[in-house]
């Protein structure tokens, strides 16, 4: 089994890991959830976030790099719904699968 087919799978269970806690939440209902109460999809979210981050904490696999610097719920309700909102064929996915492309989009690593 070749290197890039193991990482694939890795991620693959990072993100079901992460989505697992909030596996009936789609993209679509975190966002009319950020409209109706953008506090505690806030919340949501940074748990997403944690999750992603701690997977890449023990993964040589460095997909996203968050700048060292604090971001607050709504930071996150920010991002994920430009994401979201530019990409609708995320719609019906599971929001941590989109919170991940948010976060890999938007704070790709530098090459070493």
């Amino acid at each position: 089994m070749s290197l890039s087919i193991i990482r694939t799978t890795v991620i693959g269970l990072a993100l079901l890991a992460s989505a697992r806690a909030h596996a009936d939440i789609d993209t679509q209902t975190v966002l009319k959830g950020a409209i109706a109460d953008k506090h505690t999809t806030g919340l949501i979210l940074i748990a997403m976030v944690d999750g992603l981050i701690t997977y890449q904490a023990y993964s040589k696999d460095k997909i996203f790099c968050v700048p060292n610097m604090e971001f607050s719920g709504d930071s996150y309700v920010s991002l994920f719904s430009n994401y979201a909102n530019d990409h609708a064929e995320l719609l019906g996915e599971p929001a941590a699968i989109t919170m991940f492309f948010a976060l890999k989009n938007s704070f790709p690593c530098k090459p070493n």
